[in-house]
């Protein structure tokens, strides 16, 4: 089975985060639910009967959410049915240590559960056996997205289960063990008419038709595809892209991307948030494929691109959110693409050497809002200050800077529309410092790590 790297980037992160739990929010904000009653549950601290009992009224809560949910049986399932407008569920750690729980409880008491949930959308499942979750969840005929997460046992014994839900239009599947992707199904998934969001981690089988991936879900009106760890040629690719046009959202993470096919990427018109994560080394072709990007907002690259791929990065017109993963990337790097970037908004160098020397560049990004330099440990007072001085700011991430004086940080939390500073701990902070400026800054969000 493919794993994520344990260098894993934290624009591919985002762009996991996103793709799982974005649709949910953002479709409650289309319903103009702007205050959804939310239930939020750990099994590990209380029992079950304080969850129902306190919940205030519970007919009118929309989101569960419990953690470690594998201590939940037959009984504990029963009572969801009296949270009877809940739209999204997630039940973490379903599976439990041993990943057993669809031997503990039944699939048709899970089943039945499910059903009873008529006005539920969404469901999350983290460690669950996919093929008996989704057999259970394919009797709630009203289920509109599906994330299973670090599922095992994934096979068409379970896709052939998504045909009977008319209305699914968002599949999220990433596999912990090595069950792998068959013909069979793709094309389950091919028959989900009103699938727009597919995001797949999962090894494919030796003999699957790679180059036919496009063909089998080109009928499908999907924005939005994440393939994790499938390989692709620049064949497959070339053609995965021209079955679909319409593509708003694309992550691909694998060790090899086809490079050549990248500049296919420019055909897509419509395209709004890329992720590339790989170890191929496309540096040339962003040059070729990046400002024809017209309505490109957000973009992760990965491992390889050093800084003179940066003023590539620049020529993207609208971009707003910018991710890097890789270490390449220096103050040279840093001042090449601030120069010509004054509408970045969230800017992520999570392995980037930078320093004073670099932020200094950086004054002129007047609408910068995040600020992410998470591997950096030479930035100090100087640096900060600068960041003081961007006076769009609300957060700044740098937890291995460890140069940082009180100073500093009182600059950084005075920056007018600043929430959270995170820094790295140094001698200089104790628990009575720390709880200054906790008192000073009673709004901000300060985190020091160790």
């Amino acid at each position: 089975m493919f794993a994520f790297r344990k260098t894993i980037r934290r624009g591919m992160l985002f762009a996991i985060i996103a793709a799982f739990y974005g649709p949910i929010s953002s479709r409650a904000m289309e319903r103009g639910d702007h205050s959804i009653l939310r239930m939020h549950f750990d099994c590990n601290a209380a029992g079950w009967d304080t969850l129902f009992w306190e919940a205030p009224e519970p007919g009118k809560i929309e989101m569960v959410r419990i953690a470690n949910a594998f201590l939940l049986g037959e009984k504990e399932f029963a009572h969801l049915s009296s949270f009877g407008n809940i739209r999204d569920l997630r039940l973490l750690d379903i599976g439990g240590p041993n990943g057993d729980f669809h031997e503990r409880l039944s699939v048709e008491d899970f089943t039945a559960a499910m059903k009873s949930l008529s006005s539920l959308e969404n469901v999350v499942l983290t460690r669950i056996q996919a093929d008996y979750a989704l057999q259970a969840i394919s009797a709630n005929h009203g289920i509109q997205d599906i994330y299973l997460e670090r599922a095992t046992g994934f096979s068409a014994n379970g896709t052939r289960h998504l045909q009977v839900l008319p209305k699914l239009h968002s599949l999220h599947i990433s596999v912990d063990d090595h069950s792998p992707l068959t013909d069979d199904m793709l094309f389950d998934i091919g028959k989900c008419f009103e699938l727009n969001e597919l995001m797949l981690q999962i090894q494919p089988h030796k003999e699957l038709n790679l180059g036919g991936l496009g063909a089998v879900i080109g009928g499908l009106p999907i924005t939005k595809l994440g393939l994790f760890g499938i390989p692709l040629t620049d064949e497959s690719f070339s053609a995965l892209l021209r079955q679909l046009p319409n593509l708003e959202f694309l992550s691909i993470e694998h060790d090899e991307i086809p490079v050549d096919s990248i500049v296919k990427i420019a055909e897509l018109g419509k395209l709004a948030e890329l992720y590339l994560d790989s170890s191929s080394p496309f540096n040339d072709h962003l040059a070729m494929l990046l400002p024809k990007l017209l309505l490109l907002k957000t973009l992760s690259i990965g491992e390889y691109l050093s800084d003179e791929g940066m003023p590539w990065l620049a020529d993207i017109p609208g971009l707003e959110r910018l991710y890097i993963g890789g270490s390449k990337i220096t103050d040279m790097g840093l001042r090449a693409y601030a120069a010509k970037s004054p509408e970045i908004q969230w800017l992520s160098l999570e392995q980037a050497d930078i320093s004073d020397a670099g932020l200094l560049s950086i004054d002129g990004l007047t609408q910068l809002r995040i600020f992410r330099a998470s591997s950096a440990t030479n930035i100090t007072d100087l640096g900060v200050s600068i960041l003081a001085n961007i006076h769009s700011l609300e957060a700044v991430h740098l937890p291995k800077c460890r140069n940082i004086t009180s100073r500093g940080i009182e600059k950084l939390a005075s920056a007018e529309n600043m929430k959270r500073i995170t820094v790295g701990m140094n001698s200089e902070f104790s628990d009575e410092s720390v709880n200054v400026l906790i008192a000073k800054f009673p709004n901000i969000n300060f985190q020091f790590r160790e």
